[in-house]
């Protein structure tokens, strides 16, 4: 799941995604992105196993979005899953705050090709 209220940033990864065979869902905000997986879950689709989340989005931001993903999956809502935040001003208090959110790592805006894939090969996904 690529979660960016920028078109281009979410074209950037779905396109790479899509020349490694491997499918993508997207979403414009954090609260989309919670709709989306629980939508996924409930209907039996092929379950979502990382979500690259933009820290900052209007509506919901990434922050609050992880926090409510990670508790959706506490309460047995959504399959367990890992939360990659994305920002293109990677500081140690951001840092901080999507660990404590639930984020696995935080990665540089704009995302390179060797960037996803080591993320991609890190969590299994190829």
């Amino acid at each position: 799941l690529i979660v960016d209220d920028e078109i281009f940033n979410i074209v950037v990864i779905e396109n790479f995604c899509k020349s490694l065979g491997i499918a993508t869902e997207k979403a414009f905000n954090g609260q989309e992105a919670l709709d989306k997986l629980k939508s996924c879950f409930k209907d039996g689709l092929s379950p979502i196993k990382l979500v690259f989340m933009d820290v900052n989005m209007p509506i919901m931001d990434g922050y609050q979005a992880t926090a409510n993903i990670k508790e959706m999956i506490s309460q047995g809502e959504i399959e367990d899953l890992e939360i990659v935040g994305v920002t293109a001003y990677v500081a140690r208090d951001k840092i901080v705050r999507g660990f404590k959110s639930g984020m696995s790592e935080i990665v540089n805006k704009p995302l390179s090709k060797t960037v996803l894939s080591d993320v991609l090969k890190r969590y299994a996904i190829i």
